[in-house]
């Protein structure tokens, strides 16, 4: 269970630290992506093993929304986005962000010169 979230965690403070790892960062964020993938599917979906005998999550640890449930959907989410930047895609544009095209598109013009008086 830990481990899904602490080897993400190194490998981002890793990547932060070092900054000749930079240029690799396409490669770690397909790797989150596929890990958080994999981490997804073993905590948060119920399993069919119907032999647990005392192990309370055999099938499964998160299988109703609490902060692991989200957490492990979000980390998914926000590592496919990063995914997508990083392999030139317009992720960036389901976040809000961008916008904008430069310039002034108004066809509204202040007076020049000072004021008429009457």
């Amino acid at each position: 269970m830990v481990c899904t979230g602490a080897v993400s965690l190194g490998l981002c403070l890793l990547f932060m630290l070092v900054a000749q790892l930079q240029a690799y960062i396409k490669y770690l964020s397909v790797f989150l992506t596929i890990w958080w993938l994999c981490g997804l599917l073993a905590l948060t979906m119920p399993g069919t093993r119907t032999n647990c005998e005392k192990d309370t999550y055999c099938n499964g640890v998160f299988l109703v929304v609490n902060n692991g449930f989200l957490g492990c959907w979000a980390a998914l989410c926000f590592s496919a986005i990063l995914a997508g930047e990083t392999m030139g895609g317009e992720a960036a544009g389901m976040m809000g962000g961008g916008g904008g095209g430069g310039g002034d598109q108004s066809t509204h013009k202040e007076p020049e010169g000072p004021p008429e008086t009457i």
